[in-house]
């Protein structure tokens, strides 16, 4: 199976790629920053450079999988935040409907279930909805809290006791 991972260098999909190669997938990254999935490459994946707001660029490097695991990255510094979401959830469902992918997983959260008053989540909503009018097999992942977010929060807990 061809599997595209299109954050292959974060916490989640530079773990995910690791244990799918460990079971021999075909991995398929895109991903900005190349030198930093050079372990991965020579485990056998395949990298494309480039950038995830560049609709050709993804198109062509998921070109021919069999599964696409999406997920969108936040981009705070964006002036229109919603609108950035809003503008990689298109771009990831193009692929998915264009490239005819049979299977995609999202990285949702917790609350894109609620049509209002999750803030940024509702972009993940978003990407629910528009990902769901594909003709693919569809899983949305919604986690509530991933442990590695505790990391920021070990100064509190050492000095304070306390997680705010």
């Amino acid at each position: 199976m061809k599997i595209a991972i299109n954050t292959p260098n974060g916490n989640i999909g530079r773990t995910l790629a690791n244990h799918l190669i460990d079971e021999g997938q075909e991995l398929v990254l895109l991903t900005r920053s190349p030198e930093k999935t050079r372990p991965l490459a020579e485990r056998g994946a395949i990298v494309h450079e480039g950038t995830l707001d560049d609709e050709a660029f993804v198109l062509r490097a998921t070109k021919g999988v069999d599964t696409l695991f999406w997920l969108m990255p936040a981009d705070y510094a964006a002036t229109d935040f919603r609108g950035e979401q809003t503008k990689l959830g298109r771009i990831g469902t193009k692929a998915v409907a264009e490239n005819d992918i049979p299977r995609i997983m999202t990285l949702s959260s917790a609350g894109a279930q609620l049509s209002e008053g999750t803030g940024p989540i509702m972009g993940l909503r978003d990407l629910e909805k528009m990902i769901d009018e594909t003709a693919a097999s569809v899983t949305h992942l919604r986690p509530n809290y991933f442990m590695e977010n505790f990391l920021q929060s070990l100064p509190t807990i050492a000095s304070d006791g306390m997680i705010y």
